[in-house]
């Protein structure tokens, strides 16, 4: 079974309120993907649907109210083939994610809304994933999961050698090449350019 993870609790610029959406639409149409979802119980109460209560939850939804220990965390992550980052393009345009960076070093395949950095590292062969149109709603991160999930060990294999390319190389190292980039500034990391 392919699995979906969310992590990091919810926030508004994260996403959070379009999981119920996102991944009931994804079910509809594809029954056997997981899910494991990270959630603050306070913001669940808030911003979910009363159906969405985790009793009444498929069983393949996996929800981790609240705060994980490392190792609870660590397993949680471990267990998912994709990361999914619903994030808004216009609060991550120029800014990286600790889930993002921890995803692509473990070899994960991430979903991403196009026009945020995450979105660009995919784009430029730095991440393996599939990008969308945030702007089209909570159907087009379903979709963009379903394309994940269908070629998900083409992905995983592409995901797992970047992994291992990027092996001692921090994640603040890329995040300044990347925006050194953008500026047309040259890198001045010792050991990569930012076109690598």
């Amino acid at each position: 079974q392919v699995r979906v993870g969310y992590f990091g609790m919810g926030r508004v610029e994260k996403g959070f309120a379009d999981l119920p959406t996102i991944v009931d639409r994804t079910l509809a149409i594809n029954r056997s993907i997981g899910f494991h979802l990270q959630v603050s119980p306070v913001t669940m109460a808030k911003r979910w649907p009363d159906g969405w209560e985790q009793a009444q939850l498929p069983e393949c939804v996996q929800v981790s109210p609240g705060e994980l220990s490392q190792e609870e965390y660590a397993e949680a992550f471990a267990g998912c083939h994709v990361i999914l980052l619903n994030y808004h393009p216009d609060a991550y345009r120029y800014r990286t994610s600790a889930v993002f960076e921890e995803a692509r070093s473990l070899g994960r395949i991430i979903v991403t809304p196009r026009q945020t950095w995450m979105a660009s590292q995919i784009e430029c062969g730095e991440a393996a994933g599939v990008t969308y149109d945030y702007s089209s709603g909570p159907d087009a991160a379903a979709n963009a999961l379903l394309d994940a999930t269908g070629i998900a060990s083409e992905l995983l294999e592409k995901a797992w050698n970047i992994a291992e390319k990027r092996v001692g190389v921090s994640a603040s190292e890329r995040f300044v090449d990347r925006v050194l980039q953008l500026l047309g500034v040259a890198s001045i990391g010792p050991n990569h350019s930012a076109a690598e």
